[in-house]
């Protein structure tokens, strides 16, 4: 199925998106607010936000490959690989 193709390539596309914005916006905010937080907390709450995004993402991607396989079974392909 092309659109569960499409859906993938995109999802992992926003990832890659959404983790750069999150790592630009925490050193800006370190930069710009260097007196009240440490590197060690920005550096958590980085690393806490790219894990939200990847359950978040890996959630869709989930749903896209289950969509995939039950297409497949429905009518009867042997490789939903394509």
């Amino acid at each position: 199925m092309n659109w569960t193709k499409t859906v993938k390539d995109f999802a992992i596309l926003l990832l890659l998106v959404l983790a750069a914005l999150a790592l630009i916006s925490d050193i800006i905010s370190l930069i710009r607010y260097h007196g009240s937080g440490s590197i060690l907390s920005t550096l958590i709450s980085l690393v806490k936000e790219i894990c939200g995004y990847i359950i978040r993402i890996g959630a869709l991607l989930v749903l896209a490959e289950i969509s995939e396989n039950v297409y497949a079974i429905r009518t009867g392909d042997k490789s939903s690989d394509k």
